[in-house]
């Protein structure tokens, strides 16, 4: 007998925490094309947030499957 298709489900925290990531990526995308030193400081800044939040969505994660 197959598989059941059947998704797990996501908590609201980590659904929450993943859709934001295609919106902080492009936005860095496009600052990084800047040559401003305030651009390229928020840059900085917003790599440093989606860092965080990469690790924050590894860590939901995993809490969720155990």
């Amino acid at each position: 007998m197959a598989k059941s298709a059947r998704k797990t489900p996501r908590s609201s925290c980590l659904e929450a925490a993943v859709c934001d990531m295609p919106r902080m990526a492009h936005l860095m995308m496009q600052i990084s094309t800047s040559r401003d030193k305030a651009d390229l400081e928020a840059l900085c800044l917003l790599i440093e947030i989606f860092h965080e939040r990469a690790a924050e969505i590894v860590e939901l994660y995993y809490r969720e499957r155990s």
